[in-house]
């Protein structure tokens, strides 16, 4: 986008081909010039006009594709998130989720789905998960199942900071079995919250039980691609 509209600025503030040139104009053809002149002036001019409306296109098109809330959603614990992004690789399959005025660089409320494919059971998932977890740095790290867990509904809840406690992010975790009993889907609700602010810390709290019991029930399936806005929505998504 930067680079079409430095394009397009460069080009306006040029100068037009024939600017200090000297017309040849023959004595018996003085019509002749001054209309080969306003032919090219008006050349000129269609020109700048058409890349003009070239970048406009562009920025439109641009915030469009950025405008998430034209995508599927999910509401969670009062919290309306839209499908922000699908990753579709060979053996798992990642939705993620987020505020329509948020992004991946500030987001206070995520969540995701994964489905992955090859899984033959909820505790082979769910030992990949913890395995990862273990190689994540994070000076408060703290993983708990919960209570009403069981071997084909796991459920966690893990809250993780950075060096540097820039954040303190809660996340609600289900593991269960893949549509038809194929591969394993789990559900992650996240909430980042400062974690030098009291009240954002308690605020957190609320919503993280709120997260909780809605994974409870949840059942939505894992989108494969991206909506094409001109079609229908993505399959597996929920409005």
């Amino acid at each position: 986008m930067h680079s079409a509209l430095g394009i397009l600025s460069r080009r306006l503030n040029e100068r037009p081909a024939n600017h200090g040139q000297r017309l040849t104009i023959r004595r018996n053809q003085p019509r002749q010039a001054e209309v080969v002149y306003r032919k090219r002036s008006a050349t000129n001019t269609r020109m700048r006009i058409s890349l003009t409306l070239l970048s406009m296109l562009t920025l439109v098109a641009a915030a469009l594709a950025d405008d998430i809330s034209r995508n599927p959603s999910v509401v969670l614990a009062d919290e309306t998130l839209f499908l922000a992004s699908v990753e579709n690789g060979a053996d798992v399959v990642l939705n993620e989720y987020i505020r329509k005025d948020e992004t991946f660089d500030n987001w206070k409320i995520l969540f995701a789905v994964r489905y992955v494919r090859s899984a033959k059971s909820v505790d082979e998932v769910v030992m990949r998960w913890k395995s990862y977890i273990a190689q994540v740095r994070s000076p408060g790290k703290k993983i708990k199942e919960e209570e009403d867990s069981s071997t084909t509904d796991r459920r966690f809840m893990l809250a993780i900071r950075p060096p540097g406690d820039a954040y303190l992010e809660n996340d609600q975790m289900r593991f269960v079995p893949g549509p038809n009993g194929k591969g394993v889907i789990y559900y992650q609700a996240a909430v980042r919250v400062n974690p030098s602010s009291e009240s954002d810390i308690m605020q957190g709290l609320l919503k993280q039980v709120a997260l909780a019991d809605a994974l409870k029930s949840l059942t939505l399936q894992a989108a494969e691609r991206m909506p094409n806005h001109s079609t229908e929505p993505a399959p597996g998504a929920v409005h």
